[in-house]
């Protein structure tokens, strides 16, 4: 690792030359120095079952242990390996290394979208029509027609009151505790498109945490995210078990370990002055708050509606919102 992150002067490469540095100095490393692990560990089996045949004697007492430490040192990373593969915790929990375990794990790489249906009954069949009509209504669904009326959105900005005063700049000088943002990410969560997960920064934080650090603080004092860092994968996680509609998938979005921990970072920032910010009325998503309240509030809105039907009066009303729906999806322009 350290030979790898060396291969160019820190201040002549940047984090992410360096990462494709080292991926490519682990892909060589796999080949020739890691090999098949089944194959060396059928080998390894084959010379512990030889000397345990052989007559008790020093030697042979020897080559054994030795044999059986390289057995289990090679199934500890088989296990690891496939652990990884499946980017869930069955092995912290009891499962086995067995066929099975193997088998569901590589059955991830199958997964497809099968035919899609349209909105007028058609079928989406090929794959670069798939694409497409995906991207199209996700593209629509997260809209904004807020970005057609700039001066109008000023305007509203202009009109909200500030609540971060002066008395919270001291935040903007206080040096971030990068560490305690990478630990709190997965070891083996989804990596981005680098490919490196968390775990490979927090183990070789030694080697990598001084350029990780310089670089993620020069974006946090101002200055410009390097090319790169916020490229993300995309995946459609399916909601039902058979998927017919385009309204059967959750896209999610895969980043890079690097935009996590500026993401995590601006957060733990943000933490620290939201009491402050949040209107009370606020139940979701803030700690100490629970979202069951938002439910009360409207059962007994409803309530009151119901009892005013006998007489009503033009301030009493309700608005159903579909999130769906485009005057939702493009700004409310109609609320």
């Amino acid at each position: 690792m350290e030979d790898a992150w060396g291969l160019r002067p820190e201040n002549e490469s940047s984090l992410r030359e360096s990462l494709r540095g080292v991926a490519t100095s682990l892909k060589e490393w796999s080949m020739n120095v890691l090999g098949d692990l089944e194959k060396r560990v059928r080998k390894a089996k084959k010379e512990l079952g030889k000397w345990r045949k052989q007559p008790i004697s020093d030697e042979s007492v020897q080559k054994e242990a030795v044999w059986s430490f390289k057995v289990d040192r090679l199934e500890e990373q088989i296990d690891i390996y496939w652990r990884q593969r499946a980017h869930v915790n069955w092995l912290q929990y009891g499962d086995r290394n067995t066929t099975y375990f193997h088998n569901a794990c590589s059955a991830r790489r199958r997964n497809r979208i099968s035919d899609l249906e349209k909105e007028d009954g058609g079928w989406v069949v090929e794959e670069e029509e798939k694409k497409e009509f995906i991207a199209n209504h996700f593209s629509q669904l997260f809209k904004s027609g807020a970005e057609n009326d700039e001066g109008r959105l000023q305007q509203l900005l202009d009109a909200v009151q500030p609540g971060v005063t002066v008395h919270f700049s001291w935040l903007n000088s206080r040096r971030m505790k990068l560490k305690r943002a990478l630990d709190a990410i997965g070891d083996l969560k989804a990596p981005g498109p680098d490919g490196m997960p968390s775990i490979f920064f927090k183990e070789y934080w030694d080697v990598v945490g001084g350029q990780l650090t310089k670089e993620v603080m020069a974006v946090l004092r101002g200055g410009r995210m390097h090319e790169g860092w916020n490229d993300t994968i995309i995946s459609l996680i399916p909601k039902v078990q058979h998927t017919k509609k385009v309204t059967d998938l959750r896209p999610i979005t895969l980043c890079n370990v690097v935009y996590k921990v500026i993401s995590k970072v601006l957060a733990n920032r943000l933490r620290e002055v939201l009491p402050d910010l949040i209107m009370p009325n606020q139940s979701a998503f803030v700690p100490r708050r629970l979202i069951s309240n938002n439910i009360l509030m409207a059962y007994e809105l409803t309530h009151y509606l119901v009892n005013k039907m006998s007489d009503p009066s033009p301030q009493d009303c309700a608005h159903r919102i579909d999130k769906e729906d485009p005057v939702y999806t493009q700004g409310r322009k109609k609320l």
